[in-house]
């Protein structure tokens, strides 16, 4: 399509992250958030774009979404733990949740985190989630432009509360 409009990745992240601060969020956040929807959008998954940056920027300065907050690991142990997310941008959560599972893998040999009070994640395959359930939803969510959720949610479930989560 000659009409459409292509921008380098760093110039749409830039400005999506330009955005996002303007509404309220850490520069640090709004750049974590603007990654992931450039990603989906380089990757051809407008689904998860950059078509959600008004939704993103009006839930950050609506104070639904909390642009400042980061989350942090309520409990972890053995192989699995518990995010809070403090309702932070998705994206913010999910690099914690990644980052404390691989650290858990590399110690256990397998990481099992769960996320909770979190947002909207974007393209999960960037994120290197393999399933997405949401507190949000009622059971699993296939990755887009697949048919089928790829996990168990009583699997998942069973692993909150071997952590000692009183809310799974």
């Amino acid at each position: 399509d000659t009409r459409a409009v292509r921008l380098p990745r760093r110039v749409l992240t830039d400005f999506l992250a330009a955005c996002f601060t303007a509404a309220g969020a850490a520069p640090a956040h709004a750049a974590q958030a603007a990654d992931v929807l450039a990603y989906a959008d380089s990757r051809g998954i407008p689904s998860h774009g950059a078509n959600r940056a008004d939704t993103y920027a009006n839930e950050i300065e609506a104070k639904l979404v909390d642009g400042v907050a980061s989350p942090v690991v309520e409990r972890s142990s053995g192989c699995t733990a518990v995010i809070d997310g403090r309702n932070a941008l998705g994206a913010v959560v999910c690099n914690l949740a990644m980052e404390t599972a691989l650290r858990l893998a590399k110690e256990h040999g397998v990481g099992v985190v769960a996320a909770r009070n979190s947002n909207h994640f974007g393209a999960r395959k960037m994120m290197g989630c393999h399933f997405c359930a949401s507190a949000k939803a009622n059971g699993a969510i296939p990755p887009t432009y697949e048919q089928e959720a790829e996990c168990n949610l009583a699997l998942w479930r069973k692993c909150i509360l071997e952590t000692g989560s009183d809310d799974a």
